[in-house]
C-alpha cells in the first residue's frame, strides 16, 4: 500500500465550487458555483464568469484551446465567452405540435465532439398556454459539438425524467435520475444501469484512461467501476451522510473523494480502497481535483473555500 502525506500550502476564502476539472496540460482549472464560473492557474484566480449553467456537468478543456461548460464556450486565446445557441427545431426534431422547452442539464464529451442535452418541453394550449407539470415530455439527446445539430435521442419519456447528465467520455456518457443509466453514445444503447446505488448518484467521473469510472450517493456509498463490463470493482462508504466529489489521480492508482464530513480523503485502489491520507475542511467538500501532474490537490467547500494541498 502507498503511503503519502498530504501537507496543506495554501487556502482562498473565495473562488470555490463543485465540479473541479482540471487542465490535462497545465495547471489551468475551472469550478462553478450558481451562476458563476471560477478560472484558476495554480493559486491564482485569474477571472470569473457569469453563468446560466446552474446544473452543467464537468466541464471539457478542449484541444482548441476553448473551456467547454454547459451552453458556453470560453476561448482562452482571446478570452471571449460565447453562447452556443440551439434552434428549437434542432430540440424538437420528430416531436409533433410546438412544445416550448427547457434544457436543464447538459455536459460535453470529452473531445467536444458531441454535447449531450437533457431537455423538457411542455406543450402549449391555444386556448389556455402552457400545459401543467403532468404534461411534461422529456429527452435525452445527442447533438453534434460543432454545428449544435440534432444526432440522436437516447432517451424520451412521456413524464419527466429528471436527469442529472453526471459525467461523458468520447463514447458513454452517465446520466443519472430516478434510475442511473450509461449509454453508448455510438449506439445510443444503454449499455448499464447502476443499481448498486439506493440513493440518488451527486457526482461520477471517468479515469483518464476511461477503463474505470466512480459514482458517489446521498448515503456517502462510493462505487468503482469497470466500463468494460459496468461490473463493480470495489463499495464502500466513503464519507457518512454524503459523497458529493470524485476524483482520480492522473499517474498512479489513487483517488480522492470529498463528503459532509468535512474531509477530503485520498484512497489507494490497488487493492480495497484503504484511506492513505486526508485533509480537513470548515464545510462540507463538493469538489476535489489532482493537478496534471499529480503532485498537488485543489479541494474546495461550500462555502467557498479553496485548499491547496501538497502530495508527499
Amino acid at each position: 500500500m502507498m503511503s503519502i502525506t498530504l501537507n496543506q500550502i495554501e487556502q482562498v476564502n473565495h473562488g470555490g465550487g463543485k465540479n473541479i476539472v482540471i487542465a490535462p496540460d497545465s495547471t489551468r482549472w475551472i469550478c462553478s458555483w450558481s451562476n458563476k464560473i471560477f478560472l484558476w492557474e495554480g493559486t491564482i484566480l485569474q477571472q470569473t464568469l457569469p453563468s446560466h449553467n446552474i446544473n452543467s456537468g464537468r466541464a471539457v478543456f478542449g484541444s482548441d484551446g476553448k473551456l467547454y461548460i454547459g451552453s458556453q464556450t470560453y476561448d482562452f486565446n482571446t478570452q471571449v465567452t460565447d453562447t452556443v445557441q440551439m434552434a428549437k427545431d434542432t430540440l424538437s426534431t420528430g416531436l409533433d405540435g410546438s412544445p416550448q422547452f427547457g434544457v436543464s442539464s447538459s455536459v460535453w464529451t470529452a473531445d467536444a465532439a458531441k454535447w449531450i442535452v437533457y431537455a423538457d418541453y411542455r406543450y402549449r394550449d391555444t386556448k389556455f398556454g402552457l400545459l401543467d407539470n403532468k404534461d411534461v415530455h422529456s429527452r435525452l439527446l445527442i447533438l453534434d459539438g460543432q454545428t449544435q445539430t440534432y444526432q440522436r435521442t437516447l432517451a424520451e419519456s412521456p413524464a419527466s425524467l429528471e436527469y442529472s447528465i453526471l459525467a461523458a467520455s468520447e463514447q458513454m456518457v452517465i446520466a443519472g435520475g430516478l434510475d442511473t443509466l450509461v449509454y453508448n453514445l455510438q449506439s445510443g444503447d444503454v449499455s448499464a444501469e447502476l443499481k448498486v446505488h439506493e440513493l440518488k448518484i451527486l457526482d461520477a467521473c471517468f479515469s483518464f484512461d476511461m477503463t474505470q469510472a466512480l459514482t458517489a450517493d446521498w448515503s456517502g456509498k462510493v462505487v468503482l467501476w469497470d466500463t468494460a463490463n459496468w461490473e463493480p470493482v470495489a463499495v464502500w462508504n466513503a464519507h457518512p451522510d454524503g459523497s458529493y466529489a470524485l476524483a482520480f489521480h492522473p499517474v498512479q492508482n489513487l483517488i480522492a473523494t470529498g463528503g459532509a464530513d468535512n474531509q477530503v480523503k485520498v484512497w489507494d485502489i490497488d487493492d480495497e480502497p484503504t484511506v492513505i491520507a486526508s485533509l480537513d475542511l470548515q464545510a462540507t467538500a463538493i469538489g476535489v481535483g489532482f493537478q496534471h501532474l499529480g503532485d498537488r490537490l485543489t479541494c474546495t467547500d461550500e462555502l467557498g473555500n479553496v485548499y491547496f494541498a501538497r502530495i508527499d
